[in-house]
């Protein structure tokens, strides 16, 4: 992740404050990866668990588009092949029908969703300065407006504290 880390932000050094939304997997944010964003004025926002599946674009839009594109592969291979009580294959075999399934679904998958109007239509990306809203978690919001940049925010802390003030989730 550290890489993934210093990579992203080389390409996202712009100026302007961040937020890096991730996951409560350990593995995503060690000290060395925390220590990265705070002195790259980034803020780190955990994801709790048990709502990943309701608010990553992955979860939302790739993965069951690619489990539709895989069953459908699947179906039509058994369609064309046999029954499925009457298909022996060796583990050779079902490796390779593995990849190619795996193959056919992802090449679906990518005709059929466009990530970066995915992002726009979950509400974590926008062009303008608008209140930003998560389809998935209604009640919650943001308005980037009601952030202040200026110099009274002496350090990455009162920028977190800041930005705190402003993310409003109503009952």
């Amino acid at each position: 992740m550290k890489n993934y880390t210093e990579y992203w932000l080389n390409k996202t050094r712009d100026g302007h404050p961040k937020m890096f939304i991730t996951d409560s997997c350990s593995c995503h944010f060690s000290e060395d990866v925390k220590a990265l964003f705070k002195n790259n004025s980034v803020v780190l926002r955990i994801i709790p668990g048990g709502i990943t599946q309701y608010i990553q674009v992955l979860d939302i839009f790739v993965f069951s588009t690619y489990k539709a594109h895989y069953h459908d592969a699947a179906e039509e291979w058994i369609e064309v092949n046999d029954p499925r009580s009457t298909i022996k294959l060796t583990s050779s075999q079902q490796r390779i029908l593995r990849t190619r399934l795996a193959s056919t679904a992802w090449k679906g998958t990518l005709n059929s969703v466009n990530v970066s109007q995915s992002f726009r239509n979950l509400g974590y990306t926008w062009i303008d300065n608008s209140v930003v809203t998560i389809k998935s978690l209604p009640g919650c919001s943001f308005d980037p407006e009601s952030l202040n940049f200026g110099n009274d925010i002496e350090d990455e802390s009162n920028l977190v504290e800041e930005i705190d003030k402003v993310m409003v989730t109503e009952p």
